[in-house]
């Protein structure tokens, strides 16, 4: 006898006195936490996770199927626009001519953004080489000493001591990771 079968007649000689009148009985279409288990396993399409989502919404104890099966969903929308898919619709001839110019306009706009990021990047650093002085935060700790061309900060390193001189143009704000290669200092990458 299968678990479905066994909860039909749970359900159809339950009096309905015993129930609580906060509590809803399905008796039309139970769902068990095994049928949820086994469609989410099965599902691999949008549409099959969006059934598991109806389906499984009313068990409290399948819960985690259902949040993992929205989080599936989204991610295979998502992987269906990144790869230029669309859902249940068919390409016109006029909206294939409109693509070319729509991904020509999107990467002069990516391209302009990439600009103004290294643009505020590089101002925000060269700001914060003017503003250096003794006391000051960097990747590498507090500046200890300042000469023209290089900072002295106070950044321990075993067998190499806890002071290092860096040159001025190689300094960076704090948060940008510190690092040195056999007692040589490695500047984080730029752009």
């Amino acid at each position: 006898m299968s678990y479905k079968f066994t909860l039909y007649i749970l359900l159809i000689f339950i009096p309905l006195s015993v129930c609580n009148a906060s509590e809803k009985v399905n008796l039309t279409a139970p769902y068990s936490y095994v049928d949820c288990e086994s469609s989410f396993r099965k599902a691999v399409t949008v549409d099959e996770f969006n059934n598991v989502i109806e389906e499984c919404s009313s068990l409290e104890d399948a819960n985690r199927f259902v949040t993992l099966s929205i989080l599936n969903r989204n991610a295979i929308i998502k992987r269906e626009k990144a790869e230029g898919k669309t859902r249940n619709t068919k390409k016109s001839p006029q909206r294939a001519r409109i693509m070319p110019q729509q991904i020509d306009k999107n990467a002069n706009e990516i391209e302009l953004i990439e600009q103004r990021a290294m643009h505020n990047f590089t101002k925000n650093i060269e700001k914060f080489r003017q503003t250096l002085k003794a006391g000051a935060e960097t990747n590498c700790g507090k500046i200890i000493e300042m000469k023209k061309s290089a900072v002295k900060v106070h950044y321990p390193l075993k067998n190499y001591g806890d002071e290092h001189w860096i040159d001025f143009d190689k300094v960076f704000p704090k948060g940008h990771g510190c690092r040195f290669v056999k007692g040589k200092y490695i500047a984080p990458a730029t752009f």
